[in-house]
């Protein structure tokens, strides 16, 4: 009834559990309202839990049955519009991954439509994997006063276009407002780091970090950086120059280099809180995705309030499962694993 109603007024706002003095016409539903529905999900006792994002009985939905919102089974009918235009009126109030799969993919439309008043748990993290693949989500994210805390990650991709114009030399500018990942998803021209060197030189192992990734080693050996954990792991990880390799042999002898090597192992995406650009330092890493059964928030490694192993969960779990969608994802190593029963 209320949908095929020809015009639509906003009166409450259950968010800030008021009501509108001004109602606005030419609403949608737009699953902001807390539904009977959502009231009759529960969550338990439990040190992980957070107040829902419409808690308008004022009780955090406690009960002792519960389930933590992330345990909770999303819909099929929720998971069908990650893949489809939204309706004009979106009836389901169960949105937090539709929320955080359009600032994931970087998707201005959705993601100014579909968020909420308050960040959901992860969204923040989403947000910035959505800055460094799209350019535009990008621009529009560093004019948002409500997104200010991320506006250094908007800086990564504007070097990784090769544009230093936001750079003002009227203006201070450190280390802090330079994101740790300027080379990926894609690097810069060589020619833009070495530019970026003397407008920051305090950014200098951030720069010697990116030249290795380019593998201009030249360039690299003209800054003299210090030999961390991280350029360690950089020249190792891939087939680099033998000039880089150098490099490490002219500095650290066979027992500095094993320590060395031991830092460069370490779980540094481990955090008690994750950081922002977590998704996206974690997509840079292989991963073998898994075939899930069901698909919670839980699975994908939305989560940035308590530390987990960066290889348990991770988005790309959810691609697999939605490229299968609305069948299930084979799973190839529990076949091959009753092949040999």
């Amino acid at each position: 009834m209320v949908m095929n109603a020809p015009f639509l007024y906003r009166v409450m706002d259950d968010y800030n559990r008021c009501l509108l003095d001004n109602p606005q016409i030419g609403a949608c539903l737009n699953g902001d309202t807390c539904v009977r529905s959502t009231l009759d999900k529960r969550q338990p006792l439990h040190y992980e839990i957070f107040p829902p994002p419409s808690d308008i009985t004022e009780d955090w939905c406690l009960g002792a049955n519960g389930k933590r919102l992330e345990e909770r089974p999303i819909p099929s009918e929720t998971l069908s519009l990650l893949c489809t235009p939204l309706p004009r009126h979106l009836s389901t109030a169960d949105k937090d991954i539709l929320i955080i799969m359009a600032a994931y993919t970087g998707n201005i439309d959705r993601y100014a439509r579909l968020r909420r008043p308050r960040t959901i748990n992860g969204e923040m993290q989403c947000t910035v994997r959505g800055i460094y693949h799209n350019t535009f989500f990008a621009r529009w994210c560093h004019e948002q006063p409500h997104l200010a805390v991320l506006r250094k990650f908007v800086h990564g991709p504007f070097i990784m276009n090769d544009d230093l114009t936001w750079f003002k030399n009227n203006q201070p500018i450190s280390t802090d407002n330079l994101p740790r990942i300027i080379w990926y998803p894609q690097k810069a021209d060589p020619t833009t780091y070495m530019e970026l060197f003397p407008l920051m030189p305090e950014a200098k192992q951030l720069v010697a970090q990116a030249l290795v990734v380019c593998n201009e080693p030249n360039d690299f050996l003209s800054l003299d950086p210090e030999l961390t954990p991280d350029i360690y792991a950089e020249i190792t990880n891939e087939v680099r120059s033998p000039l880089l390799r150098e490099f490490i042999d002219q500095r650290v002898s066979y027992e500095e280099e094993e320590k060395l090597a031991d830092w460069a192992e370490l779980l540094h995406d481990c955090h008690d809180v994750a950081p922002y650009d977590h998704l996206v330092s974690k997509e840079m890493k292989p991963h073998f995705t898994r075939a899930l059964e069901e698909l919670t928030l839980d699975h994908v490694g939305f989560k940035n309030r308590t530390a987990y192993p960066p290889d348990v969960k991770d988005a790309r779990d959810l691609k697999r499962y939605m490229s299968a969608f609305p069948s299930k994802p084979r799973d190839h190593y529990r076949e091959e694993q009753e092949k040999s029963i």
